[in-house]
């Protein structure tokens, strides 16, 4: 591999997905890292605003450059929530899941999100940054009112505290070791996510092609699409966008709205 795979952790940045993207640019290596105690710009999905609960919170971008990963961005998603669940939650106490597509939860509460942007180069996506936002400790009470109630933190999963960088490192090391399994065999990668997913088997609505789908979530497809079966029986494949909970009385689901 090309460059150094650094490792930085900063009191302040724009966005860590800026300054690794920024660094894979300039030449770094598969690995490189970025975590910053706050953050002026970062971002979810969509480009909205990603807000935590104070500094005490994790912000981490890796930077993917593997010579195969190309073939396998679509799953880099899969790969990055699995690396958190497993750095956070080894032994699976505290029941950490994870919510198509990017969502990390503990029960009906949200604990972080993923941010996955491609690089891209002269014949496709030369690189992966891959964005972790989790909230490890903090205070809720400084989150807007239409997230907060829906949040919850690792301290108050746990019970005790966690420390950044240390929680961080783990992070990026599952996930280098993620995206070893997915170029070798990435059924694996499907498998150790699918383990995880707190939809499969609830009823859900999602857009398709800009078209409302409602339809029962059953696990995910080779290249990482949700896949949803309706009431007709078709299988419905989602590629992006938002899923969400809904109520039927025939589904057992939980309560639109999650």
């Amino acid at each position: 591999m090309i460059g150094v795979r650094s490792w930085a952790v900063l009191d302040e940045v724009d966005s860590t997905n800026d300054e690794v993207r920024r660094q894979l640019e300039a030449g770094a290596a598969h690995g490189c890292a970025v975590l910053a105690r706050r953050q002026r710009a970062g971002r979810g999905r969509h480009g909205r605003r990603w807000v935590t609960a104070g500094e005490a919170n994790l912000h981490l971008s890796v930077g993917l450059r593997h010579p195969l990963l190309v073939r396998h961005t679509g799953l880099v998603p899969l790969v990055a929530g699995v690396a958190v669940a497993r750095a956070l939650d080894p032994d699976a106490a505290h029941g950490v899941g994870l919510k198509w597509p990017n969502d990390i939860v503990v029960g009906e509460r949200k604990l972080g999100g993923i941010l996955c942007e491609g690089l891209p180069g002269r014949s496709g996506v030369e690189a992966v940054v891959v964005g972790v936002g989790i909230n490890l400790a903090g205070d809720r009470d400084m989150l807007p009112a239409e997230i907060g109630g829906g949040a919850v933190t690792w301290s108050e999963v746990t019970g005790g505290a966690w420390p950044l960088e240390a929680t961080a490192q783990r992070i990026r090391q599952e996930m280098l070791e993620g995206v070893d399994a997915l170029v070798s065999a990435p059924s694996t990668v499907r498998s150790a996510w699918s383990a995880l997913d707190v939809l499969r088997g609830t009823w859900v609505k999602a857009q398709v092609g800009g078209v409302g789908v409602e339809g029962r979530a059953a696990g995910i497809a080779e290249d990482g699409a949700l896949l949803l079966e309706t009431m007709e029986g078709a299988v419905v494949r989602v590629v992006s966008g938002e899923v969400t909970r809904v109520r039927r009385a025939d589904s057992g689901g939980s309560a639109e709205g999650d």
